[in-house]
């Protein structure tokens, strides 16, 4: 985890950076020979975040202090990289901007050519700072200032973490909100500062459950807003999913129920046996394994012998004839004899007989001189 996986040079062809977590690795013939620069290739904005997300989950479910103290160095080097790296053109947020012929030129989730765009369909200019892009270091920010008032014992880089937290919410909320038909929050910003299309249920989904949402007078709860109608309009007038407000309210109330269950597994970690159950979802029952249906053995969910039972075998001595059932319309009730006779020729050779059943056959040996 982390080791081998985090960029350590500046590398332009494969957007390699120092405490960068990579994107993907192949092994195509292309990739061997240098010609694509998967071998691995690091151009994405979000999973050196995700990588401390990850990290803050591993040590709230299982404790392990020092486990995460061997990564600090590790997780030292990505939060450098969110902050002297990540922020290309230093107004707080992180952007992507490819630097490779051969990289992406959209390195958020939406990681197709033209999966940013404009609401007249014109693609933006780089670099893009995406809103759940910025959820993301949001959320690894204030995960990492927990580990940092845990293992790490760094309680100054804690306060400055949880600091920096606060100042990107404020200023998420103030950059990218479009007022328009009752408010939307931006997909993101570009080059030039200006706001792209508004954002979908997935970004807003992004952003519920790392609370960059989470401002006095919450805009998402106006009557008139884009986020609570029950059908919203989009960036062409035409209605969208009026099934959105209910599948956005079930989100609220999973990621409601995942961070109570984390909150439960911390106190019961910590000694509180009072503590309820991790989860507040109640297991299904357990059920045992189906035995294997297999030929010749009756099925137990069906108290029936099979439809086609397996053929015996019947077992013979050593040295006997094996008999076989009759055939139809046939008296052959064993398999036939073999048998050999031998007698002189009266020349000095021999004559076989041989005999299988009902087949008789000779050959002569005659003598040599």
């Amino acid at each position: 985890m982390g080791t081998g996986s985090d960029g350590s040079t500046r590398d332009d062809f494969r957007d390699e950076e120092p405490g960068k977590i990579l994107h993907e690795i192949r092994s195509g013939e292309l990739t061997q020979l240098g010609i694509k620069p998967h071998n691995p290739y690091y151009g994405t904005a979000d999973a050196t975040q995700l990588w401390l997300i990850l990290l803050s989950e591993y040590w709230r479910w299982t404790g392990a202090d020092e486990f995460i103290r061997g990564l600090r160095d590790n997780a030292y080097a990505a939060l450098r990289w969110i902050d002297e790296y990540g922020d290309l053109d230093g107004d707080g947020y992180v952007e992507y901007a490819t630097r490779s012929p051969q990289g992406l030129g959209n390195q958020c989730w939406r990681d197709s050519w033209d999966g940013i765009r404009f609401a007249d369909g014109s693609i933006p200019v780089l670099p893009i700072a995406t809103c759940e892009i910025q959820g993301y270091t949001y959320d690894a920010k204030l995960r990492l200032a927990e580990l940092a008032d845990g293992p790490l014992q760094d309680p100054e880089l804690a306060r400055r973490l949880r600091a920096e937290a606060d100042e990107l919410r404020d200023r998420f909320n103030r950059d990218f909100w479009i007022d328009d038909r009752g408010g939307y929050y931006a997909v993101g910003l570009d080059g030039d500062k200006q706001m792209t299309v508004p954002a979908g249920a997935t970004e807003a989904i992004f952003r519920l459950y790392n609370g960059m949402q989470g401002v006095p007078g919450n805009r998402c709860n106006r009557p008139n807003s884009a986020c609570q109608r029950p059908t919203s309009t989009s960036v062409t007038g035409r209605p969208t999913n009026p099934n959105r407000t209910r599948f956005v309210a079930r989100c609220r109330k999973a990621i409601a129920g995942s961070r109570q269950a984390f909150a439960n597994a911390t106190r019961a970690r910590q000694g509180d046996r009072t503590a309820p159950e991790r989860s507040r979802y109640p297991r299904p029952p357990r059920r045992g394994p189906i035995p294997l249906r297999t030929t010749g053995r009756p099925d137990p969910r069906e108290g029936a012998p099979p439809a086609h039972p397996a053929p015996q075998r019947p077992t013979q001595p050593r040295g006997q004839p094996r008999a076989r059932a009759a055939q139809p319309g046939s008296s052959i009730e064993q398999e036939p004899e073999f048998a050999t006779e031998k007698e002189p020729d009266g020349a000095g050779g021999s004559v076989f007989h041989f005999t299988f059943g009902s087949i008789q056959t000779r050959s002569t040996q005659r003598a040599t001189h």
